[in-house]
C-alpha cells in the first residue's frame, strides 16, 4: 500500500513501466517513448496509484484517500482527473485499454504494469513553517554580582532609581513584544492547500460575482435568472437572502465591494444598450441606490478607512485605460495611473496599510501578450514589479491582511484552467491553493485572512443539429461533460469543422472535422495553446483559423486535413475571428485595435492587410455573394446596439436594422436576411431579420440551454448551432491557521 505524503501520492521510489510509458516517481514525470508528457501533480498522483496497484479494483474513497489524504473532494473530481488521465494517456476510446470504469465502485488499472527498478529518495523537508529557537532568551538577566547596593539617599534618587528599573521593565517587555511579533508566521505561509477546507456556500447555479465581507458574515452576490439578474446578500449562518435591487432584464452587476464597516456595498451597473458601467452603492441592509461615479470598468476597492474608492477606467475615445481614485461620495477624481489600449488594468485592490494599490497589469508587445503583478503609490509614481512576467491570465489579486503576500486568481500554465495562488510579497514566490480540475473565478478575503471565497464556474457547450431549424427535431452530436466548443463551420454539406476545448479551461482549443452527424471525427491541430475560429474555404479545400502558436492571436491557414500549416500574416494585433471572402482569394478577419474591434482583409495567401470597417464592431458577416458586411456597433447618437448593412462596393450606400445581435450574426443564404440570436428569452433563441425592414421571426423555440453561435449548412437543410449551459455557485475556502502551527 502507498504511503501517504503531503507531497504526492506515495513516497516510494520505483519506476513503473508499460507499454511504452514509463513513471518516474522520483522526478513526478511519465514518459513516453522517452518524451515527457506533461501531468498535473494529481493526476500525476492517480496514475501513481493506479501503477502501485494493477489489476485490482480500487474504490473511489480508496483513491481519494491516497490522493488528497484529507479534506473536502468531490467524487466529480476525482472524475475529471481521471479522465484527463485517459487523455494523456491515449485512452480516449469506447473500450477503454488502461483504465476501466466499475460502475458505481471505482476504478480497474489494466495495463501490465513492470517495475523497472528503485533509486534512492530522500524524504522531502517538512514544508510546514517553524519557529527559530536561536534567539537569547527575552527573560534573560544581567550579572549583578558587580552591581553596588545603592546607599540611602533622598526621596529624588529613590524616584529616580525606581523610574530607571521601569524604564528597563517597558524597554524588555517591548523587546519580548517584538521577538514574539517576529516569530509569528506569515499568512502567506500557512495558506496552503494542506490546510485547506472547502465548503459550497450555494447550490442553485445562480449565483455570479459572490463577495464576503470583511467579517466573514455575509455574502453579496449576483443573481442570474437567463437574462435578468438582481443583487442579493446572504446571511451566511444562517442562509436568509435580501433582495437589494430586483431582478432587471439585460441589466448587468460586477466589481461587488462592502465597506470596510459593513454600511454600504459598492457596486458598477450596466445598464441595457449603454458602453460603460457606473459605480453606485446601497445601504447594506436595504435602501435606495444612490449613482457616485460616471465610466467605471472594474477594479473596485475601498481604502481600509472607508473613505475613499479606486476603480479601472477603460476610455477607448481618449484611447487610454487607468487606475483612477476618488472619495466614497464619488468626488475628486485623480488618475493613479494610465497606459494606452494595447496594454490593460486588469485587477486591483487597496493596500491594508492604505498607502498603496496592487494590481494585474496586461502587456501587449510584439509576438506576445504577457501579464504582470505590480505595486504603486496610491498618489500615483512608479510601479514596483512583484514575481515574474506570465503567459497566463491573471483575473484577480487580493491583499492579505498581514502584507506578507497576496491571493491571486490566474489561469494555470499547464491546465489552462483558472485556480487560487497564494503569492509571497514582495519576492513574487506563487504557490497554489486549489489543487483541483475546477474553475475558480475571482477572490474575496476575510479581515482575518482566514477565509477566501471564490466563483466555482462550470460550463458545458455542445453542437446540434437543427434540420430546417426545427427546434423539436434538434438532435446533440456531441457527447461527453468535459467538452467545449466555440465555432462550428460547414465544409461543403458532408462535413462540419469546429473547435474543441479539451479540458474545460476555456483556453486550450483545438480544431477538428467530423459527418454532421458527429461521426467520423478528426483532429486536425495539436499541441497546447488556442487553435480556434476556423472558416472553411468555398471551395472546402483550405481552412483560415486563429492560434497563438507563435506567441500571439495571428492568422494560420492549413489543408482540410491539417497538413500545410502556414501562418497567413504577422501583426503586432491579436486577430479576432476570420471569414473567407466568397471567391476565396481574400480572408476577412477581426482584429483588436486600441482596445477596439477592427474589421480587416488580407489576401488569402498574405501579404499586408487592409482596413475594411473601423468602428468598434460587436458582431458581423459577410454576404454569400461578397457584396456586403453586416455588423453591430453601439450607436452613440440613439444610446444602442444596432447593425449596418455595409457595401463592400462604392456604388451602394449604407442601411441600418434596428436589431442587437447578442452572441451571433449570419446571412441568410439567398442574401435577402440576416439570422441572429436574442437576448429577449433565456435561451438566446434565433430570428430572422428581412432587409427590407420588416418584422423579424423566430425560427428556433428552444426553453432551455442558450444558442451561443450557429451556421446554415450551403443548401440552407441544416442549421448547426452550439447550445450552452453554466452554473456558477460560490465555494468558500478556509484555512486551519491553528492547525498549521502546531505543524
Amino acid at each position: 500500500m502507498a504511503n501517504g505524503s503531503k507531497n504526492g501520492a506515495s513516497t516510494n521510489a520505483h519506476r513503473y513501466a508499460f507499454d511504452g510509458f514509463e513513471i518516474d516517481t522520483v522526478n513526478r514525470t511519465l514518459l513516453r517513448d522517452g518524451v515527457v508528457v506533461p501531468l498535473t501533480g494529481k493526476v500525476f498522483d492517480v496514475l501513481t496509484v493506479f501503477a502501485e496497484n494493477p489489476g485490482r479494483l480500487l474504490e473511489k474513497d480508496e483513491l481519494i484517500e491516497k490522493v488528497w489524504h484529507s479534506g473536502f473532494v468531490e467524487e466529480g473530481n476525482l472524475a475529471r482527473n481521471v479522465s484527463t488521465l485517459r487523455k494523456a494517456l491515449g485512452d480516449t476510446g469506447k473500450d477503454h485499454k488502461y483504465i476501466a470504469t466499475i460502475q458505481g465502485r471505482g476504478y480497474r488499472f489494466l495495463a501490465d504494469v513492470v517495475i523497472k527498478g528503485i533509486a534512492e529518495i530522500s524524504e522531502p523537508a517538512d514544508p510546514s513553517l517553524t519557529l527559530e529557537n536561536n534567539l537569547s532568551s527575552p527573560n534573560e538577566r544581567a550579572d549583578t554580582s558587580k552591581q553596588h547596593p545603592y546607599p540611602p539617599r533622598s526621596l529624588f534618587y529613590q524616584r529616580a532609581w525606581l523610574f530607571s528599573i521601569s524604564g528597563l521593565c517597558l524597554i524588555g517587555i517591548a523587546v519580548v513584544a517584538f521577538r514574539l511579533e517576529s516569530l509569528q508566521p506569515r499568512q502567506s505561509d500557512l495558506l496552503s492547500f494542506e490546510h485547506l477546507r472547502q465548503t459550497k456556500l450555494t447550490q442553485d447555479g445562480k449565483v455570479y460575482s459572490p463577495l464576503v465581507s470583511p467579517d466573514g458574515q455575509y455574502l453579496a452576490y449576483v443573481s442570474i435568472d437567463g437574462n435578468r439578474h438582481s443583487l442579493c446578500l446572504r446571511q451566511i449562518a444562517t442562509g436568509s437572502v435580501l433582495e437589494l435591487q430586483p431582478y432587471q432584464l439585460d441589466t448587468h452587476y460586477w466589481a461587488l465591494a462592502f465597506a470596510p464597516d459593513n454600511s454600504f456595498l459598492y457596486y458598477i451597473l450596466k445598464e441595457r444598450d449603454t458602453d460603460y458601467g457606473n459605480i453606485y452603492r446601497v445601504p447594506l441592509l436595504g435602501g435606495q441606490p444612490q449613482q457616485l461615479i460616471h465610466h467605471a470598468d472594474g477594479g473596485l476597492a475601498l481604502s481600509p478607512d472607508g473613505r475613499r474608492l479606486a476603480f479601472t477606467r477603460t476610455d477607448r475615445q481618449a484611447g487610454t485605460s487607468a487606475i483612477v481614485a476618488a472619495d466614497n461620495d464619488g468626488s475628486n477624481e485623480q488618475v493613479v495611473s494610465s497606459t494606452d489600449l494595447d496594454s490593460l488594468f486588469s485587477a486591483l485592490d487597496w493596500s491594508p496599510d492604505g498607502k498603496s494599490f496592487i494590481y494585474a497589469f496586461k502587456r501587449r508587445e510584439v509576438n506576445r501578450d504577457y501579464w504582470y503583478l505590480a505595486q504603486i503609490r496610491a498618489t500615483g509614481g512608479e510601479e514596483r514589479r512583484i514575481g515574474n512576467p506570465s503567459d497566463s491570465s491573471i483575473m484577480a489579486v487580493r491583499w492579505l491582511p498581514d502584507m506578507s503576500g497576496l491571493i491571486v486568481n490566474a489561469i494555470d500554465a499547464s491546465t489552462r484552467q483558472p485556480q487560487v495562488y497564494s503569492v509571497s510579497y514582495p519576492d513574487g514566490t506563487m504557490r497554489r491553493i486549489t489543487n483541483d480540475l475546477n474553475n475558480y473565478v475571482g477572490i474575496s478575503i476575510t479581515a482575518d485572512g482566514r477565509s477566501i471565497v471564490t466563483l466555482q464556474m462550470n460550463s458545458n457547450r455542445q453542437i446540434w443539429n437543427v434540420p430546417a431549424g426545427n427546434s423539436a427535431h434538434a438532435i446533440q452530436i456531441s457527447n461527453g461533460t468535459e467538452k467545449h466548443f466555440d465555432l462550428v463551420s460547414w465544409q461543403g454539406d458532408d462535413h462540419i469543422v469546429f473547435d474543441q476545448d479539451e479540458n474545460g479551461s476555456l483556453d486550450n482549443y483545438n480544431i477538428f472535422r467530423a459527418r454532421p452527424d458527429g461521426t467520423q471525427q478528426q483532429q486536425l491541430t495539436f499541441g497546447p495553446g488556442n487553435n480556434t475560429n476556423p472558416s472553411v474555404s468555398p471551395d472546402g479545400e483550405t481552412i483560415a483559423f486563429v492560434s497563438n502558436r507563435s506567441g500571439q492571436d495571428q492568422l494560420w491557414r492549413m489543408s482540410v486535413d491539417g497538413r500545410s500549416v502556414t501562418r497567413v500574416i504577422d501583426t503586432p494585433n491579436s486577430v479576432i475571428r476570420p471569414v473567407f471572402a466568397s471567391d476565396g482569394k481574400s480572408i476577412y478577419f477581426s482584429v483588436s485595435v486600441a482596445g477596439q474591434c477592427h474589421i480587416w482583409q488580407v489576401a488569402a495567401d498574405g501579404g499586408t492587410p487592409w482596413p475594411v470597417i473601423d468602428a468598434d464592431v460587436y458582431r458581423w458577416s459577410v454576404s454569400p455573394d461578397g457584396s456586403y458586411l453586416a455588423y453591430s456597433a453601439f450607436d452613440k447618437e440613439t444610446k444602442t446596439v444596432r447593425t449596418n448593412i455595409h457595401p463592400l462596393h462604392p456604388d451602394d450606400s449604407e442601411r441600418v436594422l434596428d436589431i442587437s445581435p447578442e452572441t451571433w450574426m449570419e446571412w441568410a443564404g439567398d442574401g435577402k436576411a440576416l439570422y441572429f440570436n436574442t437576448a429577449e428569452d433565456g435561451s438566446q433563441n434565433i430570428w430572422r431579420q428581412p432587409l427590407d425592414g420588416s418584422k423579424p421571426r423566430p425560427i428556433t423555440t428552444f426553453s432551455s440551454e442558450q444558442v451561443y453561435r450557429f451556421v446554415w449548412s450551403p443548401n440552407g437543410e441544416n442549421l448547426t448551432c452550439i447550445r450552452h449551459t453554466t452554473t456558477f455557485d460560490a465555494v468558500m475556502l478556509r484555512f486551519d491557521l491553528g492547525q498549521a502551527r502546531k505543524n
